[in-house]
């Protein structure tokens, strides 16, 4: 599957020019005109850059930079046409990586050469491998860099336990974890029959959390065993 990109503006000339300068590199590019539907797409989906045109956004857009920051560390190209150094140093402080003066119409092979670089940094570091984990189909994101879940962009609220819980078993997607090992993994002591009403207690209050918030029941029981978290898509209707 070819790593996704992610190209914000509201200019329908600008953006065919940025997909353009993009070609050769074979991205699935994902494209978003507003502020819900770009915090939609970063939640549901990982990106390995995101070109922003600074011009755009019906709210300022450096504070949707520093939005964006709040759900994942993907890195941020922002182009603008009307470059000042006031806002340069303003985006760069916001979150953004790099900031790309340009005159129409784009220089595709500067946006290139500054999306790659981005790129290429990004995947050879340990933060896009450990940044986050989703959950396939459910528009579910676990942050374990801020040590919270998004659904569809919005902080489910969970307790440190109830994060624990749902980041270890997302981490073995599909694999029965066993009662004993969540325990030993998330309260670091032997684990025996007394814990087993604390761990069901906080799997049911899990559930309910991304039951109200849309996600299914994503948590499912082995029987004397453990739990095995599923994606959407496994799950029988």
């Amino acid at each position: 599957m070819p790593h996704r990109a992610l190209i914000i503006t509201s200019d329908p000339k600008l953006r065919q020019d940025i997909e353009n300068s993009l070609l050769e590199l074979s991205l699935d590019l994902h494209h978003a005109d507003g502020h819900l539907r770009t915090m939609n797409l970063m939640a549901r989906y990982h990106y390995v850059f995101v070109v922003m045109d600074l011009a755009f956004s019906e709210i300022n857009s450096v504070e949707l930079i520093r939005r964006m920051r709040e759900l994942e560390q993907t890195p941020i190209l922002v182009l603008s046409a009307h470059a000042t150094r006031s806002e340069e140093v303003e985006t760069l402080n916001a979150g953004a990586d790099r900031y790309l003066a340009f005159d129409y119409p784009l220089d595709t092979e500067r946006c290139l050469a500054n999306a790659t670089a981005i790129m290429r940094r990004y995947l050879t570091s340990d933060t896009q491998r450990y940044a986050s984990i989703q959950i396939s189909g459910s528009g579910l994101k676990i942050n374990l860099n801020l040590r919270k879940v998004f659904l569809n962009g919005q902080d489910l609220k969970l307790t440190p336990k109830e994060f624990a819980v749902l980041s270890n078993l997302a981490k073995h997607m599909g694999a029965v974890v066993t009662k004993e090992q969540l325990y030993q993994d998330i309260w670091e002591n032997d684990y025996d029959t007394s814990p087993d009403a604390t761990l069901k207690f906080h799997v049911k209050e899990l559930r309910k959390k991304l039951s109200r918030s849309g996600a299914g029941n994503l948590i499912e029981t082995a029987w004397g065993i453990g739990y095995i978290l599923r994606s959407d898509s496994d799950i029988s209707p």
